[in-house]
């Protein structure tokens, strides 16, 4: 089990920093411009998903590695 959430925790925290590597060339990005931009949307999706995996990496984290004593 405690492999399985050490996994997980490494999982997410990939996630987290692509999702905020994507986030960051949104942000600096020329931007849409067209019809209907949607940069807007993208960047706060972004933002969310990093913050979301990142507070379940941390807390897989936090059972996967923690020593029982």
């Amino acid at each position: 089990m405690k492999n399985a959430l050490k996994i997980i925790s490494i999982v997410m925290f990939l996630i987290t920093g692509i999702a905020f590597f994507l986030f960051v060339s949104t942000f600096f990005g020329n931007g849409g411009g067209g019809f209907i931009d949607l940069t807007n949307v993208v960047q706060y999706f972004l933002c969310a998903i990093a913050a979301i995996f990142g507070i379940i990496g941390i807390i897989t984290a936090y059972y996967g590695w923690r020593n029982k004593k």
